[in-house]
């Protein structure tokens, strides 16, 4: 429900979800055309557009967002 609202309150809204297990597929599923979604772990079915290996992992992205945030002001807005 919070992707949802979030997206209510600014339609241009991106999303990032990431998830670690089955109970995040719906929200992968929901959100795969609608923002970022990745599923940390052991690479398997999924309906995740990215993965990455473990939480260092997810760190590290979050820092690379970030700084392409500061370099591109405009990269995550709607196109």
């Amino acid at each position: 429900d919070c992707p949802v609202l979030l997206r209510h309150e600014d339609p241009q809204a991106k999303v990032l979800y990431i998830g670690d297990d089955a109970t995040d597929e719906d929200a992968f599923k929901i959100l795969k055309t609608k923002g970022m979604t990745v599923c940390v772990g052991k690479k398997r079915a999924s309906a995740a557009r990215y993965y990455v290996n473990n939480v260092v992992e997810v760190y590290q992205l979050l820092k690379n967002i970030k700084q392409e945030k500061k370099l591109c002001p405009n990269i995550l807005t709607a196109s």
